[in-house]
């Protein structure tokens, strides 16, 4: 039975998380573990206790083969929930794409824990509702994409829907890298580019059997490209290599942008961590 981490907190958004979350159990049953963590100063524990048990009494109503534990804690929720990662497949959280002032769950919380998670993040955003979609894979040009091809060919494969595999490229600018720009022509590169994402593609098809691959080689920014491909997606999935405390390929304000686009989920994978369904 898979195993979810979800972090919640007093914000509506941790709640949408925990939507999804009961939109995913519906399918399977699956393991919750709700976890948050409280100030001495400011936190009420008994309020927090109340939110706990009536959010694990909601996922058990609307998925009864689920099963669900709560957890409250003396501590930093992003450091509790860093910790807890080691033993589950899945973090889930919220947040307010929208928004400028977001409590510390859901605010700063989403790039930073994403590199330093032991297993795949799942952002959620406040505006989320269920519906259809093929799973949008950004594949960087690099080696990053390793565990978010896994995860992507297992979320295709258990959710029967096909992979849109998304590569955006840009030319490089003379003034910046003049020995680049002689050596190759925009042919040339895009060439490159195409051969490298029909690896990705040849490797999802090894991964998922059956499921529809999508390739798409597309001229421009990460950011942009990829904010224009979101709209149609059901998840959108980025991998990350978990070097420092800010995302690397298809890093910072790529990411950042993405975390803030609305409606769209955003699955975060370390590449360290491969697990999919």
């Amino acid at each position: 039975m898979e195993k979810i981490l979800v972090g919640i907190d007093d914000e509506a958004a941790s709640q949408v998380a925990v939507d999804w979350v009961i939109d995913r159990a519906q399918r399977n049953p699956v393991e919750v573990h709700l976890y948050t963590a409280f100030d001495e100063l400011f936190s009420d524990p008994l309020a927090d206790e109340k939110r706990l048990q009536d959010t694990a009494e909601r996922i058990t109503a609307a998925a009864p083969g689920s099963h669900v534990t709560t957890e409250l804690d003396d501590a930093s929720i992003m450091e509790g929930l860093i910790e807890r990662t080691a033993g589950v497949d899945l973090l889930v959280i919220g947040s307010h794409p929208h928004r400028k002032v977001r409590s510390v769950l859901t605010g700063a919380f989403p790039a930073g824990v994403a590199t330093r998670s032991s297993c795949p993040t799942i952002v959620v955003p406040d505006d989320w509702a269920p519906r259809g979609g093929d799973i949008l894979l950004a594949v960087a040009a690099d080696d990053s994409s390793d565990a978010a091809i896994r995860f992507a060919a297992g979320e295709a494969r258990a959710l029967d829907v096909a992979v849109e595999a998304v590569h955006a490229w840009e030319f490089p600018v003379a003034s910046m890298d003049a020995v680049a720009a002689l050596l190759v022509g925009p042919d040339e590169t895009r060439e490159a580019h195409q051969k490298m994402l029909d690896l990705v593609t040849d490797r999802l098809a090894g991964e998922a059997a059956g499921v529809r691959i999508v390739p798409r080689v597309l001229h421009g920014p990460d950011a942009r490209v990829l904010e224009e491909a979101v709209d149609s997606a059901s998840l959108v999935v980025l991998g990350t290599h978990r070097r420092d405390p800010v995302l690397g390929a298809l890093t910072g304000s790529h990411v950042q942008k993405l975390l803030h686009h609305g409606q769209v989920p955003v699955a975060v994978v370390g590449n360290v961590a491969g697990r999919g369904r």
